[in-house]
């Protein structure tokens, strides 16, 4: 047997019968600096899988009921259904640009306003997910409107936007708070980013834990 098992997810982590554990999610390379400026494009940005597993089906049920006016949503990636690609070609405010490469990924999300992460928990084999963009999400010190599925540390709560429940109009709620902050609100936001990811999301930092982790558990 193994000496020791690493969990992404924070719900595996909890509930795997094994002695020796460790929950690392993942890592950013860098702590960005603080935006001199907040951008007010009324842009959502979606990156990701477009299958269920994903939760695009239900960030295209949200933008049906987001209150807030001239809200258009980018999405970026592949692997939907055809009922989901015609979606995305014919509802009004969408636009899908399909896969870009990381650099088109850096100025869209320079441009959005907010990100979205609608993995939905109700979906099976989530709760054994991690959804990686949220630190790639977060890294950009921008509100990030997301669902709290079981595999998401409860540390994330106080960094995000968290959707009430996996409902179209909790999500849409969600994206509205998000889409409503003050410039003040997103300064003091993106600063609580900055310590959270600096606290302890930094690759360097999770690699220094795994070694630490995996020297005293070879020696038990």
């Amino acid at each position: 047997g193994s000496a020791g098992v690493v969990f992404l997810s924070h719900w595996a982590f909890l509930h795997a019968p094994v002695g020796h554990k460790l929950h690392l999610d993942a890592g950013v390379t860098r702590v960005p600096p603080l935006p001199a400026t907040h951008v007010r494009s009324r842009v959502v940005l979606y990156s990701g899988a477009l299958h269920r597993w994903g939760g695009i089906d239900l960030l295209l049920d949200a933008m049906q009921h987001v209150q807030t006016s001239g809200v258009r949503l980018v999405v970026v990636g592949r692997g939907g259904s055809a009922e989901t690609m015609q979606r995305l070609a014919t509802m009004p405010s969408v636009e899908y640009l399909g896969a870009v490469d990381g650099a088109t990924l850096q100025s869209l999300a320079e441009q959005a306003e907010v990100l979205a992460n609608p993995r939905p928990g109700g979906v099976g084999g989530n709760e054994m997910n991690y959804p990686s963009k949220l630190l790639h999400y977060l890294s950009a010190l921008k509100p990030v409107a997301t669902t709290l599925t079981p595999g998401v540390s409860p540390e994330y709560a106080d960094v995000v936007l968290g959707a009430r429940d996996d409902s179209p109009q909790g999500f849409a709620d969600a994206l509205d708070r998000a889409l409503a902050l003050t410039d003040d609100a997103r300064m003091a936001l993106s600063e609580k980013i900055r310590t959270f990811l600096a606290g302890g999301r930094l690759w360097s930092q999770q690699a220094r834990r795994f070694l630490e982790w995996a020297s005293v558990t070879t020696r038990s």
